[in-house]
């Protein structure tokens, strides 16, 4: 489990690429709807990424507060990798953003996650279109022309 702004650091995620993780969970507490959709928008290539499932859970509300002054915007998303024989847009289920002040009570049940899928897919055990979970860039030289 990482916190919602993991989300947004890259170098983190190549560490845990090496992990083999099958499930990656991302509590968020945003106050604004910019904030939900870095966390939410950085989350779904996360899982193209290391080919496994990222859970996005936004909390809404505050404990014992006062809904109409709440800031505070959530959701949820379920984000698998883009490949064929997981999802073909990489969304598994999703529960729109939501504030307090909407006084709703919205759930997001997901169920059948392809967990097993995607763990083939990651160890090379099922075809894939792409497989980004095992190429890394340590081959790779930045070159700066103006040095």
């Amino acid at each position: 489990m990482i916190i919602c702004l993991d989300s947004e650091f890259t170098h983190l995620w190549s560490r845990l690429g090496q992990l083999d993780l099958d499930l990656i969970i991302i509590p968020a507490k945003t106050d604004m709807i910019t904030g939900y959709n870095r966390v939410f928008s950085c989350a779904r290539p996360r899982a193209i990424e290391l080919q496994t499932v990222v859970c996005v859970l936004g909390a809404v509300g505050v404990p014992f507060g006062h809904p109409l002054t709440d800031t505070g915007v959530g959701g949820a998303s379920v984000f698998l990798p883009c490949d064929v024989g997981v999802a073909l847009d990489g969304i598994h289920a999703t529960l729109l953003p939501q504030t307090a002040a909407m006084m709703t009570d919205r759930v997001l049940i997901a169920t059948d996650i392809p967990v097993g899928a995607c763990r083939r897919l990651r160890n090379g055990q099922a075809e894939a279109e792409v497989c980004p979970a095992i190429w890394n860039a340590d081959h790779l030289a930045v070159v700066d022309p103006a040095a």
